[in-house]
């Protein structure tokens, strides 16, 4: 027993389960699926890349340090 693609149009058994999106796709629509997705993936890397990039350049100590000042000045 085989399903069928998840696309209304499409007769053909699937293939596989796209992790993204949980949707089980013949392997045309799922290459048509990958390509469509595959951008927005990208972009979203390089957005996740920068944030960690970002952290990584955190110093903790100043950040602590300045923290504590403000918390004095404020008591």
């Amino acid at each position: 027993m085989f399903h069928t693609c998840e696309i209304s149009t499409c007769d053909s058994p699937t293939l596989i389960t796209c992790v993204c999106c949980n949707k089980s796709l013949c392997r045309e629509h799922f290459v048509e699926h990958d390509y469509l997705l595959r951008p927005k993936l990208n972009e979203l890397t390089k957005q996740i890349n920068k944030i960690f990039d970002q952290f990584e350049s955190l110093d903790m100590k100043t950040i602590m340090s300045d923290s504590l000042k403000k918390i004095d000045e404020w008591l």
